[in-house]
């Protein structure tokens, strides 16, 4: 961000916000499934976009963020934003745009052996493994089970 704030002059508003998705956004979006079950404590030390959306929008210290990050640059808030992209990710997964050894982890219940005749298969339910699983594919199942009652809801 200190690097942003020097070079902030020089550059246009769509070169600044260019610059704060590859350095800032591309950070939270990278492992979303880690960062599913964090606290809201844990989440507001993420709030550096503040910053980053101050910067990109020229809007004072003192001013409220909220109207600048919805109405000016469309930013979700970040735990909406880690659903989010769990979400398009599990949808990856589902359509075959992942990669393999991650689809094996969002299997929809209708191309599992002997379950296509359930309820679930038709509701697009996914499967998820029971095997012995590794941290990262434990928080991966889990931040798809809130996903899956987040769209459920929506």
């Amino acid at each position: 961000m200190r690097q942003l704030r020097v070079v902030q002059r020089s550059l246009t508003k769509d070169a600044l916000r260019s610059l704060v998705q590859a350095f800032i956004h591309c950070r939270f979006d990278y492992c979303n499934a880690l960062l599913a079950e964090i606290t809201d404590t844990q989440i507001k030390r993420l709030q550096c976009r503040n910053t980053a959306a101050r910067v990109v929008s020229g809007a004072r210290r003192r001013e409220h963020i909220t109207p600048v990050l919805r109405s000016l640059l469309h930013w979700l808030p970040v735990r909406r934003r880690i659903i989010f992209k769990t979400a398009v990710f599990v949808w990856k997964c589902i359509h075959g745009l992942a990669p393999p050894y991650l689809q094996e982890f969002c299997m929809p219940v209708e191309h599992v052996q002997g379950r296509p005749q359930l309820r679930s298969a038709s509701t697009g339910c996914v499967d998820l493994p029971r095997e012995q699983k590794s941290v990262v594919q434990l928080r991966f199942s889990r931040a798809h089970s809130v996903e899956q009652s987040a769209i459920s809801t929506a």
